[in-house]
């Protein structure tokens, strides 16, 4: 009886391993569990829709600007339930990040220094959604879109 005890613990042991560390990663937030009811998103070149009726977790979305460009980004969240973190970045530093737990809409303004730009959506037992668009202040002022 022992040995068939002993046999079969070792068979175990790596998912028990696995287990545990599964539930400390998740304990300490490095792990997270990502809900997405009713989650529709459009994204073109200098836009993004996203709207959800639950959300909980996070989604990125990324843009390629022209290296230099003058830029604004000009966003409307509309938050019903919970709350949304919006982050923008670029692979180096943190451009701009708010936390919406109600409708408010807005601009952040400034200069690409590099190509590739991240849109972070954390959500949090969210209900709403938010609408991005991208407008090169360059190309407005010279009125050639």
């Amino acid at each position: 009886m022992i040995d068939y005890f002993t046999e079969n613990l070792t068979d175990i042991f790596p998912l028990i391993f696995i287990g545990l560390a599964g539930w400390l990663l998740w304990k300490k937030g490095k792990l997270k569990v990502v809900t997405k009811i009713a989650y529709v998103y459009k994204q073109g070149l200098n836009h993004l829709r996203v709207s959800f009726k639950r959300f909980n977790g996070f989604d990125e979305y990324s843009f390629w600007l022209k290296k230099g460009a003058s830029m604004t980004l000009v966003y409307e969240v509309t938050v019903e339930q919970g709350e949304l973190q919006l982050e923008w970045r670029n692979r180096k530093k943190q451009v701009w990040k708010h936390v919406f737990t109600a409708d408010e809409s807005g601009t952040v303004s400034f200069t690409a220094e590099r190509h590739l730009y991240v849109l972070q959506l954390d959500g949090k037992r969210a209900k709403g959604g938010c609408r991005i668009e991208l407008i090169n202040q360059k190309a407005k002022k010279g009125g050639v879109s």
